[in-house]
């Protein structure tokens, strides 16, 4: 439940950046610069679930199959979130910036909270160490990145998780795009 809530968190600030995106006053502008941010900090959250399903393990007490669903549901809604999230932000970078650079800012976020992820998942980092434990996390993130074959796993699940990221985003922007081309809009 702590990770459902926690990949929440983008969606809710993306939609609230969103929002105050249409404001275009020099507040609402500082106010969506501060949802992007706490969005980018908890983006890795969403899709996180999906890890989650390396504890999935049959109980003696609880139904094989009911397990199995809540786990799927759990990660589904969290990946999903996400990716919603992410679409959000892109409409924000292309209005900003445009085109080219809103794919650079998505497949950019997609590889770093790849990379978030697998600190979070396999070395138990957390979005808020940012603020609580900054020297001891940033020294981890620069250690890998100084040594990446001693790290070989750190490299291999960011990419591979950024390649399904991706993917996956593709289809949600290919379906949207879809949906306007049969609505006319």
């Amino acid at each position: 439940l702590w990770n459902l809530f926690l990949a929440w968190l983008p969606a809710l600030s993306s939609l609230m950046a969103y929002n105050l995106y249409k404001e275009r006053s020099r507040l609402s502008w500082l106010m969506v610069r501060g949802c992007a941010l706490i969005w980018l900090l908890f983006f890795p959250n969403a899709p996180y679930l999906l890890t989650d399903l390396i504890h999935f393990q049959p109980q003696a007490d609880v139904p094989f199959w009911y397990d199995l669903i809540l786990f799927i549901a759990f990660a589904w809604t969290g990946f999903f979130l996400g990716l919603v999230s992410l679409f959000l932000m892109q409409t924000l970078v292309r209005k900003a910036a445009g085109a080219i650079t809103s794919w650079v800012f998505a497949f950019g976020v997609l590889g770093l909270s790849s990379f978030g992820i697998y600190l979070g998942r396999f070395l138990g980092w957390n979005s808020w160490d940012v603020f609580t434990h900054p020297p001891p996390l940033f020294a981890d993130i620069v250690h890998r990145l100084r040594h990446p074959l001693a790290h070989f796993q750190t490299f291999v699940f960011s990419i591979l998780f950024s390649l399904f990221f991706i993917s996956t985003y593709l289809i949600l922007v290919a379906v949207t795009q879809f949906n306007r081309e049969v609505h006319g809009s």
